[in-house]
């Protein structure tokens, strides 16, 4: 999982999409009761995520690095004062030769932009020919002063084209461009509000009304492309929104040209795109060619500051925090400059920033950015604007990581009861915002509370799969179980999982490994929860949909195969878990480096259907082999209590004593040591295991038996108190 961010589109911050300030996936913990699977990302080379902090979730699916800091303590303060002296924001209004305009330059180019608005005007009344009639006067004007070369000649042109081609359509035809056009208006004013799902439905509509009267390559479908793609990247229907996004830059660089200002604010959103696939090198030669076009065309205006914005995004997910800063702080300028010190986007700039200054550790200058982003917009747009909902998100999650826990839950309900005094715009954010005040609550202790809150997300879950886009629904699903899962709360996190499956199975369109992922992690809570029949069946989809993701007989479809053959073990199915944990071997000894910490999990996968199987000289060796590897790693050890459990069952069926004696006490020896490091009920958990393990196949005294008799009921009656019993830890329970 992750965290998410504020993005930064022109018309408000956003998590990890586009222009909302919106759905940022948290960052939690994975949960140890499946860390047997997502221990196995050894295998594989997983991206890292990539997103600005903020509060809802997964885009990416691993969380970032944290940025380092340029060289030298200082403040926000320090660094904006000196960014003031080397950064001059500037315009593009010339002459042909380069001169700036003069006077009755800028005077006409003033009439220039008044002719066009009253061209809009009349193209919105339906006077198609009058409005080219005064985009051509917009156009000549331009030429005459700026050339013909200029962004805005250009503009002029294409929308007397545009206006020529409109008056060209038979009435019936005009009458339902019209309707797009307010369909068009509609999905806009619905995007700003972040109704994003509303939004794509509004503007499917409109594009279709506009590809089937223009072509499909039109500029006005271009912009209806545009549009689309960025409420999808919002609804994280990145498959969707890549395909539109990318049809528009085409058109654009058909109609307008490459170097245009048009063409630039679309490949913002492929740049942004590409931040979402973790591409951060393609990201930033993407908005660096968008950056540079907009600042040598329009000039230093409120969407190059937003690109600039975007730009340092990329930087500091690739590591490089002084140009993340240095583009960032221009951006702020800009937008300072521009629009005010208190504009909405202005904000948007100062809550960026509050994302990089927590990356780079400046934690107190990253909550009073915070603090100041959150007060212009509760003062600029209120406090029902979703800009100003997510911002006190962030707010309150910059509380909670300063450990000021009490203002952090104080500023998510408050947020939380505007949500329910308004559920008609109940959305996405307002889902993450319930997940996130019940992660608030867990860490305080508050677990009744907590639980009422993860119980109130998932009913805002029900609400939206009925109404919305269901991937970003479906990852804040995985979160809520996650936040369970972090508990050990497995009985009540296994019904999330189950509805966030039931929709995963359902949505083929997209295929992501993401949804591997949660597959994976649902199969194994089903295991741990003693359903092996439908662990199985949702292992075996789960490995279908990997190697269509990633590739038959790819590392990272080996996760899925170890997960699939421990089901098939606990449900019986040898003969095909053999056949699974074979492959997966296979993976390893062709692509994993020799004696890796991804070849002992595949080899004690292997071992565990040997040992089952009965075929126990194959599994000792198999196993002592995987052990070795373990031990000389000296990291995972999970994965080598685990091996070593079932090397002990290995010793025993072969009736080697003294050998299963010794790897029964190793095996608690490691539990104790990963309970002294991971004090949570996962620590307890496996330390109970090892001891269940103990005490029914060592060789003990009386007196050393009741001895772990008594310190194993203790962790289990404490796994009982807190609601975290697995199936086989309550049958032990009951047997002692």
């Amino acid at each position: 999982m992750n965290a998410f961010l504020l993005s930064v589109r022109s018309h408000g911050p956003s998590a990890c999409s586009s222009r909302s300030l919106s759905a940022v996936v948290r960052a939690r913990s994975a949960s140890a009761t499946f860390a047997r699977a997502l221990a196995i990302v050894v295998l594989t080379v997983l991206p890292p995520a990539r997103a600005q902090t903020g509060e809802s979730s997964d885009t990416p699916a691993a969380a970032t690095m944290a940025t380092s800091a340029p060289a030298g303590v200082m403040t926000h303060e320090k660094y904006l004062a000196a960014a003031r002296k080397e950064f001059t924001v500037s315009t593009v209004l010339r002459a042909p030769d380069g001169a700036p305009l003069k006077l009755d330059g800028r005077k006409a180019v003033a009439r220039g932009e008044e002719l066009m608005t009253e061209a809009r005007a009349q193209r919105k009344s339906g006077d198609y020919k009058t409005a080219a009639a005064t985009a051509s006067k917009a156009f000549d004007t331009y030429q005459k002063v700026l050339g013909a070369d200029h962004y805005l000649t250009t503009a002029s042109r294409v929308f007397q084209r545009s206006m020529d081609d409109f008056a060209r359509l038979p009435p019936d035809g005009q009458k339902k461009m019209m309707e797009a056009d307010k369909l068009a208006e509609a999905a806009q004013t619905a995007s700003d509000k972040g109704l994003f799902a509303d939004a794509e439905k509004l503007m499917e509509r409109a594009l279709r009304s506009r590809e089937e009267l223009l072509g499909p390559k039109h500029a006005e479908v271009g912009e209806s492309l545009r549009q689309l793609g960025a409420a999808q990247l919002e609804l994280q229907l990145f498959a969707k929104s890549k395909s539109n996004i990318e049809r528009a830059v085409a058109i654009f660089e058909q109609t307008y040209g490459r170097n245009h200002p048009k063409t630039a604010i679309a490949l913002d959103r492929l740049g942004w795109m590409y931040i979402h696939e973790g591409k951060s090198e393609e990201a930033i030669k993407t908005l660096r060619d968008a950056a540079y076009i907009l600042r040598s065309t329009s000039g230093d205006t409120a969407e190059a500051g937003e690109v600039l914005d975007n730009l340092g995004t990329a930087f500091a997910l690739n590591g490089d925090a002084k140009d993340a800063l240095n583009k960032k702080l221009h951006s702020l300028i800009i937008r300072e400059t521009v629009l005010g010190p208190k504009a909405r986007d202005t904000a948007v700039s100062l809550s960026n920033l509050a994302w990089l200054y927590t990356r780079m550790n400046m934690l107190d200058d990253a909550l009073r950015l915070r603090e100041e982003a959150y007060a212009t917009l509760l003062e600029t747009v209120g406090p029902d604007h979703t800009y100003t909902k997510l911002e006190l998100g962030n707010l309150a999650r910059a509380h909670e990581t300063a450990g000021n826990f009490d203002r952090a839950v104080a500023l998510y309900q408050e947020q939380i009861a505007r949500d329910d005094q308004q559920p008609e715009v109940v959305d996405i954010n307002a889902m993450a915002r319930c997940t996130a005040l019940a992660a608030v609550l867990f860490n305080k202790g508050d677990f009744d509370a907590a639980r009422k809150y993860t119980a109130k997300a998932v009913e805002r879950a029900k609400h939206l799969l009925k109404t919305t886009a269901a991937p970003a629904v479906v990852n804040e699903l995985y979160n809520v179980a996650n936040e369970l899962m972090r508990h050990r709360l497995m009985e009540e996190a296994l019904p999330v999982f189950a509805l966030q499956y039931e929709r995963d199975a359902k949505d083929t369109s997209a295929l992501s490994s993401a949804q591997v992922r949660r597959m994976e992690t649902y199969g194994q809570t089903l295991i741990d929860m003693g359903q092996a029949a439908k662990a199985v069946e949702v292992m075996r989809r789960a490995v279908e949909l990997s190697e269509k993701v990633h590739g038959k007989g790819e590392p990272a479809t080996a996760t899925a195969l170890i997960t699939y053959s421990e089901a098939l073990c606990e449900a019986g199915q040898l003969s095909e878990a053999e056949r699974v944990a074979d492959a997966v071997v296979k993976i390893s000894e062709s692509r994993l480096a020799f004696r890796s910490a991804g070849s002992a999990y595949a080899l004690l996968a292997a071992g565990r259907v040997y040992n089952r199987q009965k075929r126990l000289d194959l599994a000792k060796f198999t196993l002592e082999d995987a052990e070795s590897i373990f031990v000389e790693s000296q990291r995972d050890l999970l994965g080598k209590i685990e091996c070593q459990l079932e090397l002990a069952k290995c010793y025993h069926a072969i009736g080697d004593k003294p050998r299963t004696e010794a790897t029964l006490s190793a095996a608690v020896e490691t539990a104790r040591e990963m309970d002294k490091v991971n004090k949570t009920l996962y620590g307890d958990a496996f330390l109970a295991k090892a001891l269940w393990h103990q005490l029914e196949l060592g060789d003990l005294t009386p007196s050393r038996r009741e001895a772990v008799r008594t310190e194993l009921r203790k962790l289990l009656e404490r796994l009982r108190d807190a609601n975290a019993l697995n199936a086989a830890e309550r049958g032990w329970l009951e047997s002692l």
